[in-house]
């Protein structure tokens, strides 16, 4: 027959799960804002590439959303 676990003991596993579900749930929520914060950086970045490829360009912003609604 299988030995059985004690209460103290099941509840220590409990506390203990518990805890590393916190750290485990706190570095998502931390991952998470690094990720918003890259993907905000990646789209100025890509808005700065565009902007300097229209000034190099020599065409008109009108010119441009001629050009991009086609």
């Amino acid at each position: 027959m299988p030995k059985r676990k004690s209460l103290a003991s099941i509840e220590k596993q409990i506390k203990l799960t518990q805890q590393r579900l916190l750290k485990v749930k706190t570095r998502y929520e931390k991952l998470g804002v690094k990720l918003i914060e890259l993907n905000k950086e990646k789209t100025l970045r890509q808005a700065e590439v565009i902007a300097e490829a229209m000034a190099r360009s020599g065409k008109t912003m009108e010119e441009l959303m001629t050009f991009l609604s086609r």
